[in-house]
């Protein structure tokens, strides 16, 4: 089974005429029998060791993956519960 959460980032230039820009692009998690995997990262269940989410009052968030690598933060705006079991169950494991 696999499942997947959007998350947001965003970049931000200054164009010609010295205005700042944000440019907000769409990428994907995926929650596979392997692991989470994301546009530039790939973490085994075993690499991972907490999964979390901090809600906003705007109702976005940022979904924390706690590896032995480091904190990994993605920004979202879906509800990340399905998400959070998929990865609690495989990680407690």
């Amino acid at each position: 089974m696999t499942i997947k959460i959007a998350y947001y980032e965003v970049r931000r230039h200054i164009d010609f005429y010295l205005v700042q820009q944000h440019v907000e692009r769409e990428q994907f998690l995926y929650g596979t029998s392997e692991g989470v995997r994301c546009a530039t990262r790939t973490f085994t269940w075993k690499q991972l060791h907490d999964i979390s989410y901090k809600p906003f009052s705007s109702g976005e968030g940022l979904l924390y993956l706690h590896t032995y690598q480091g904190m990994f933060s993605y920004r979202v705006k879906e509800n990340p519960t399905p998400f959070l079991r998929f990865a609690e169950e495989r990680i407690r494991c």
